[in-house]
């Protein structure tokens, strides 16, 4: 006969000369939910492990975690194994010497909704020389990706760059620039800004790696109208 479950306090109370001592209304009500305890093997001539968690007490026992796994069931919860998080380095290249990195962001509360986009430029010692703050009020993020590169490439001529790298944690923004499908709202301008750069390129890069230009997209988009367009140089 075994014993109750709300009376396991030991991990002996459970496991009997290598076999389960599950009680038989335990059994079934696991059985139903995919639970089958006379496939979980048992060695007795290894030494016991604990795997239970400590109850609200902090002590270990079978108890704490039997309960845990009647309220789940009763909820007819299925437990699941978290993925393992995919840990990657990552470093931030400068452009060339000849060159200015163009990094460029949106972003939107809604989408559609009131979007900001950012542009920070950056030199090959990795110093921050111009910043562009936009907001774009009501339209989608992926415009507010494209508009930020085309504004940006606007004022990049302006400050006399001949080559730039455009950078972009947007794949589908990164895709359209290089295949020339740019929405038609902004192709006009992108034709005509396109040729006026002696060399142009474009990357898609993580958004880890993006944090300053979502920083200047996010501040175009809190700070409303009055800050569309907004431009600000630094000085080396």
């Amino acid at each position: 006969m075994g014993v109750e479950i709300s009376n396991i306090v030991t991990l002996d109370q459970v496991i009997s000369n290598g076999n389960w001592n599950i009680p038989d209304h335990q059994k079934v009500m696991s059985l139903n939910k995919g639970i089958d305890f006379e496939c979980t093997l048992t060695d007795p001539n290894k030494p016991d492990k604990l795997h239970w968690k400590p109850n609200t007490t902090g002590l270990f026992s079978a108890k704490s975690d039997f309960q845990e796994i009647r309220v789940l069931q009763r909820l007819e919860v299925n437990a699941r194994y978290p993925k393992a998080p995919n840990i990657q380095s990552s470093i931030w290249v400068p452009p060339a010497p000849d060159e200015i990195r163009m990094c460029c962001d949106g972003t939107s509360h809604g989408n559609p909704g009131v979007e900001g986009s950012g542009v920070v430029y950056r030199n090959h010692k990795g110093n921050v020389t111009a910043v562009i703050i936009m907001n774009l009020e009501y339209t989608t993020a992926f415009f507010a990706e494209c508009e930020a590169i085309v504004e940006g490439l606007v004022q990049a001529l302006q400050m006399g760059i001949a080559n730039i790298w455009v950078t972009s944690d947007s794949k589908s923004a990164v895709h359209a620039f290089n295949t020339d499908q740019v929405p038609w709202q902004l192709n006009a301008l992108w034709q005509r800004v396109k040729i006026g750069f002696m060399r142009i390129r474009f990357s898609l890069v993580w958004r880890e790696l993006n944090f300053y230009a979502d920083q200047a997209a996010k501040s175009g988009r809190y700070n409303g109208v009055a800050y569309r367009g907004t431009f600000i140089s630094v000085q080396d």
